[in-house]
């Protein structure tokens, strides 16, 4: 998760397809459902989604070194660059990748008026 859009860097809003050949779905419940508990949730998923990239310090967990990211169409690997960040940064970098997920509204409504 970076908003240090630039040379090295994928763009912001690419998607996650995998790091070292684990694909991000396994990935996610690897680094953060299997200790969050109720993975299975779509809420859950996306409240803890944008911890995948976050290096939580966990010693169990190998820290991801390459990724493949898509954008504009075309699937890009990218060196991972770690780099600490500050409990604001956190916070907020945070807040934004919970912001850009926006799951479809499944709800169909009928018109009771009708």
């Amino acid at each position: 998760m970076s908003v240090d859009d630039g040379p090295g860097h994928p763009p912001l809003g690419a998607q996650l397809l995998s790091c070292d050949g684990v694909d991000a779905a396994m990935l996610a419940a690897r680094r953060v459902g299997d200790f969050s508990g109720r993975w299975n949730l779509q809420s859950s998923r996306i409240q803890g989604g944008g911890e995948v990239l976050l290096e939580q310090g966990n010693p169990f967990l190998p820290t991801p070194r390459r990724c493949v990211f898509r954008a504009d169409g075309r699937e890009t690997a990218y060196a991972l660059q770690w780099a600490p960040l500050d409990p604001a940064q956190r916070t907020q970098r945070l807040a934004d990748a919970r912001r850009s997920f926006r799951p479809a509204n499944e709800f169909q409504g009928t018109d009771s008026a009708a």
